[in-house]
């Protein structure tokens, strides 16, 4: 099946982008702005080990929902992009098939969605913050000390000119 040119806006989140919102206690956003619209993989979820209490619980109440992926075709889909790990190449695989967005801030994963999709697939956390901004989730000043937390609890590493330009959009 072949992607649309346009996705759903269903969000398949990799470990990077849940794990700057786990380890910075900011995951009420990415809850709120995707409610009943968020999807992880069960490889994701096993890439997740702090705060993984907060995430289990979420599932269990039907905040995420998980999706099982077979390992074959995650691994065959690896081996066909190399530098693409098990949760990014499980979330490509379903993002592909049903046409959904992926939230994933790895510049490697980034390249392959789009080659194989398109960049209109690709959700970073700064696009996630600056939709909360957007909304009155949260305001300018609480986001920005939100990244420099990002950085330091959750080793979030970013692309200085992608920093800039969502620094330039608020």
């Amino acid at each position: 099946m072949t992607a649309k040119l346009i996705p759903e806006n269903i969000l398949i989140s990799d470990a990077t982008v849940l794990i700057n919102f786990l380890e910075t206690d900011s995951f009420p956003l990415l809850l709120r702005l995707y409610k009943g619209r968020l999807h992880i993989t069960d490889i994701v979820l096993g890439e997740v080990v702090g705060k993984r209490d907060v995430l289990n619980n979420a599932i269990k109440k039907r905040q995420i929902a998980l999706h099982k992926t077979p390992i074959e075709m995650v691994a065959h889909l690896g081996k066909s992009f190399p530098g693409l790990d098990e949760g990014e190449a499980s979330c490509l695989m379903i993002a592909k098939e049903k046409s959904w967005k992926i939230a994933t801030d790895d510049g490697a994963a980034k390249n392959y969605i789009k080659k194989e999709l398109n960049s209109l697939y690709i959700v970073t956390t700064f696009d996630i913050l600056a939709e909360c901004i957007g909304l009155g989730y949260v305001k300018k000043k609480e986001v920005l000390l939100l990244i420099k937390e990002m950085e330091v609890q959750a080793n979030f590493i970013y692309n200085k000119d992608e920093y800039d330009a969502f620094v330039r959009q608020l």
